[in-house]
């Protein structure tokens, strides 16, 4: 039996809870929150659900989101190209819509979108575009479903991981679009458990399987998906190959057997089993989820406002100039763990990346030359140029199986340090975050809550890599009279041998600099992690103190009933959480 329909009954409860909990926001001066109710509201009664592709650039999103739909409607390109939030929904006809950062709206022909959506036709958002809507005619568009294509995660320009960043608090579900080659990313990585709170459903489809021959994929899709399921705490993480580029080729050409070979239907397939059983339960927690966390903002406010009469306004500045006193002896101490964390950086990649390069060079050098002996042995009766001809072909084939398993040797013991390190500094800035919240309440003598750890600050489990790419070069060749010359022989097989250490050290060296450049990034993107929880947590707290102070400043004659108004919206406030927390439904959703 279905369980999408409309869900009519079942949320005109929770739709009563929610402008409820948006006036009273309101009524509180918080219009921010209040809007944010309102949205939510507005997705609840026409069953919108926001079901966002995000992943890196040149990950293919844009020719993905294209191949979903069987046209070419969005513009695409091999450089870093979207550069504002686009949602495509259904209409009976295609059409655009631009809305601008001042609320002006602009309705556009299809192929001007280029130049609203693009870094090319708008770059760094010169124009002011908040987003794009776009109408498509296409069926798996029906029943609310909203296709979002965001700037990718890492571009170049800045700006565009923000907007993606912005658009967070608007997500019901998400596509994670990972590459083939390389595969997940730690940047992925890290902007998945930032968004996860966010997320009620979530999707994984690694594009580019054509570019991988059927063994290479098969190591990636597991890697993937290994990856996958230790960060999100999953035995299993289904992931869904696909070429995007190939399904949106055959759909034009009209070619459907290309088109089950890109592997699209399959995952068309399960999104249709989704918006058919599952959509309308997920949306339903979704909005919960996003409905509570302004619950508990506005508990905060509540919390910091009845302790504030109890006090004299004299007596709040004093307690806000020791919070702050003393959250700036936390961030100090925070910023010393940044150092200390980039001087930890610097060590592990020059001590245990070079000690590691310098000994597989040195150690592997005299097997190398022993495996090509008897490689040539194997070849007595070939001369001296089929050798040559031959030796391109023995060298890609070891340094493919060699540099591979030094690879993964390396990841193992680079995952052990890192983890180590990580650890370490994660237990640190977990403490600090908590301590945030604690020195709040305990400066102004709040009651404790407990404080939940922000999930983007846990120890990644794995090291994550970049695959080397080997490249032939047509150097050992030689005549057939040239073959036949005494000692020709023993100097071909001399310089397969020496041709191949010379790549081993090469293809050594770059995957060094790339475990070098992957540690390092990982270093900097657990710091800008740990400042975004503080930051965050921060600012709440921050507008919390001032609402207390200006509601002290407004109600210093009027106690009795602001005490007598605080205490009948906390006791509202609770009774709204606990039907919101009702309104979640008693089986979890699949996540």
């Amino acid at each position: 039996m279905s369980t999408n329909g409309t869900l009519t009954q079942t949320t005109k409860p929770l739709e009563a809870d929610l402008q409820e909990l948006a006036g009273f926001a309101r009524s509180r001066g918080d219009e921010s929150n209040a809007q944010r109710l309102e949205e939510l509201l507005g997705k609840l009664r026409t069953q919108t659900f926001n079901l966002v592709v995000f992943g890196e650039f040149k990950r293919g999103k844009t020719t993905f989101i294209n191949a979903l739909l069987g046209q070419p409607l969005l513009p695409a390109a091999v450089v870093p190209l979207t550069s504002a939030v686009t949602i495509l929904h259904y209409g009976p006809q295609t059409q655009a819509e631009v809305e601008f950062l001042d609320a002006r709206k602009m309705l556009i022909p299809p192929e001007a979108l280029p130049e609203y959506m693009t870094e090319r036709g708008n770059p760094t958002n010169a124009k002011g575009v908040r987003l794009v809507r776009v109408a498509v005619p296409s069926p798996l568009l029906r029943n609310g479903l909203q296709i979002v294509d965001t700037p990718g995660v890492g571009s170049v320009y800045e700006h565009n991981t923000e907007a993606t960043r912005e658009f967070l608090s608007q997500v019901d579900g998400a596509i994670l679009l990972v590459a083939s080659d390389p595969p997940i990313s730690r940047g992925e990585c890290e902007f998945l458990r930032e968004i996860r709170p966010h997320v009620a459903r979530l999707f994984v489809v690694q594009n580019k399987i054509d570019q991988l021959r059927p063994r290479e994929l098969a190591e990636s899709l597991e890697f993937t998906e290994t990856v996958l399921g230790e960060m999100l705490g999953q035995g299993e993480v289904e992931v869904f190959p696909v070429s995007a580029r190939e399904a949106l080729e055959a759909q034009l050409a009209g070619d459907s057997a290309r088109l089950a070979e890109s592997g699209l239907p399959r995952f068309v397939d399960e999104l249709r089993q989704f918006q058919e059983h599952e959509q309308a339960q997920t949306l339903l927690v979704s909005v919960v989820r996003n409905a509570l966390e302004v619950a508990e903002d506005e508990r905060l406010g509540l919390d910091l406002e009845r302790q504030a009469l109890t006090m004299t306004l004299e007596e709040i500045e004093r307690r806000s100039a020791e919070f702050r006193r003393r959250r700036a002896e936390l961030l100090a101490q925070q910023e010393d763990d940044a150092v200390l964390i980039r001087a930890a950086a610097r060590k592990l990649i020059a001590r245990t990346l070079q000690h590691d390069y310098e000994q597989e060079r040195r150690n592997r050098a005299p097997q190398l030359r022993e495996r090509a002996g008897h490689w040539a042995a194997q070849r007595r009766d070939a001369p001296a140029s089929e050798l040559l001809l031959e030796g391109n072909l023995f060298i890609h084939e070891t340094l493919y199986e060699v540099i591979g398993q030094w690879r993964h040797e390396e990841e193992k013991r680079l995952e052990q340090e890192l983890s180590a390190i990580f650890e370490r500094f994660t237990q640190r800035a977990n403490q600090s975050l908590s301590a945030i919240y604690s020195l709040a309440r305990d400066v102004f003598e709040l009651p404790p809550r407990p404080v939940e750890t922000v999930p983007y600050l846990r120890a990644p489990s794995r090291f994550l890599w970049l695959d080397w790419q080997w490249e032939a070069r047509p150097g050992l060749v030689g005549s057939k009279l040239a073959g036949w010359i005494p000692g020709a022989r023993a100097r071909a097989v001399q310089s397969i041998a020496d041709r191949l250490l010379e790549e081993h050290d090469k293809a050594c060296g770059r995957l060094r600099h790339d475990f070098a450049e992957r540690a390092q990034a990982a270093f900097d993107e657990h710091a800008r992690s740990v400042a975004r929880g503080l930051s965050e947590a921060i600012a709440g707290i921050d507008r919390a103190i001032e609402r207390a102070i200006a509601q002290k400043q407004r109600t210093t004659e009027q106690a009795e009933e602001t005490e007598s108004r605080v205490l009948a919206q906390t006791a509202a406030l609770q009774r709204l959480t606990e039907s919101l927390q009702a309104a979640l439904p008693a089986e979890p959703v699949h996540a």
